[in-house]
């Protein structure tokens, strides 16, 4: 099998929205309950989640600034494996309490914090091609655009994938840069990913999500 690359990885920080504080997968794990700081933000989401719509409890406090401050909870089988909430000053999603709202609330898959001018895309492997094996350092795979791009193939617009490397796992996380376009559906593009080392017995990953993606499931279907 092959060492493990000798550069450490830097650590990945994640968001469920563009405008949203950003957070890493230890800030999930270790992250103190919602309610362990008594303030207008806790009291915000008490009453998103009166509502009914999203999880009554198990909320944890992962990002959290003067201007801001982003709760998640685990939701499986919804849109996303956690539920968040958004509080801001101002926030106009909810009532305020002490000048602080919520400004978006719902599901959230989090997503690595892509290039700039680019968007993460999920990737599954080719089911149709020879299967990777321990000599392989080429992986037949498909790419799937969810940007507006009116339609067409990201073809030559997928961005050198970012590979992280350890004993067990290889996790792969692709980019997609954006072009303007309307928002429709988007076909497969067919794309081959080219790895440093051969793969050996460790387990590919799709990167483009929280937790990693299995890669031989398409997307939808995980």
């Amino acid at each position: 099998m092959p060492a493990r690359s000798a550069e450490a990885e830097p650590l990945i920080r994640y968001v469920c929205a563009r405008d949203h504080a950003s957070f890493t997968a230890e800030d999930i794990l270790t992250a103190p309950p919602a309610d362990a700081v008594a303030d207008a933000a806790a009291a915000v989401l008490r009453d998103v989640t009166k509502q009914g719509r999203l999880p009554s409890d198990g909320w944890l406090r992962v990002a959290a600034s003067q201007t801001e401050v982003v709760f998640l909870a685990e939701w499986p089988g919804e849109e996303g494996p956690f539920a968040v909430v958004h509080v801001v000053p101002g926030g106009a999603a909810s009532a305020l309490r002490d000048g602080w709202g919520a400004d978006s609330y719902g599901s959230c898959t989090p997503r690595p914090i892509p290039p700039a001018g680019a968007a993460i895309a999920p990737w599954w492997v080719d089911a149709d091609a020879e299967p990777p094996g321990p000599a392989s350092r080429s992986i037949p795979a498909f790419v799937h655009e969810q940007s507006c791009a009116s339609g067409m193939s990201a073809d030559g617009r997928i961005l050198r994938p970012s590979v992280a490397y350890d004993e067990e796992e290889v996790t792969i996380t692709i980019s997609v840069r954006e072009m303007p376009g309307d928002c429709q559906s988007n076909p497969s593009t067919p794309y081959v990913i080219e790895l440093d080392e051969p793969l050996g017995d460790r387990v590919l990953l799709d990167g483009g999500q929280y937790p990693p993606g299995d890669p031989f499931e398409v997307p939808g279907e995980r």
